[in-house]
């Protein structure tokens, strides 16, 4: 084996929270200067989902499935639009500024939240199953 599979392999074995470590450090010394290219409003805004470039992902979306550990790799499989060099900048500005970046995502899913409760509370979801199959078997 080379020196290359050798490393790829015991990088293999290690758990995830230590390939997680392993990332953050190479991201850090490869990305530092790196800003990820996001559109919508500002991160302390209240009301603007950031999207990651010019596509229609949004930024929470490329960061909750880090959290949940995936690769950059298995995020672009996820979201096509993004190319990996965008994946890896929104890794490292979330590893970067993760204070700012919890609170960015608090504030998205009470946002989330508060949408929800307004649109439950004008079409309630009780008895939508039941209403649904009475309209399939009346149309039969």
């Amino acid at each position: 084996m080379t020196n290359a599979q050798d490393v790829l392999e015991k990088f293999g074995q290690l758990p995830a929270i230590e390939k997680k470590k392993v990332v953050s450090s190479i991201l850090r010394e490869s990305l530092e200067d790196e800003t990820p290219d996001l559109t919508g409003g500002e991160l302390t805004s209240g009301g603007k989902v950031r999207r990651v470039g010019e596509s229609r992902v949004s930024l929470d979306s490329v960061i909750y499935a880090f959290q949940e550990g995936a690769s950059a790799e298995e995020i672009a499989l996820r979201f096509p639009t993004l190319e990996l060099k965008q994946i890896y900048s929104v890794i490292n500005f979330y590893l970067q500024n993760q204070a700012e970046m919890e609170e960015y995502l608090s504030a998205q899913q009470k946002r989330q939240a508060e949408l929800k409760q307004q649109v439950e509370s004008r079409f309630p979801p009780e008895g939508i199953r039941q209403k649904l199959l009475e309209r399939s078997q009346n149309k039969r």
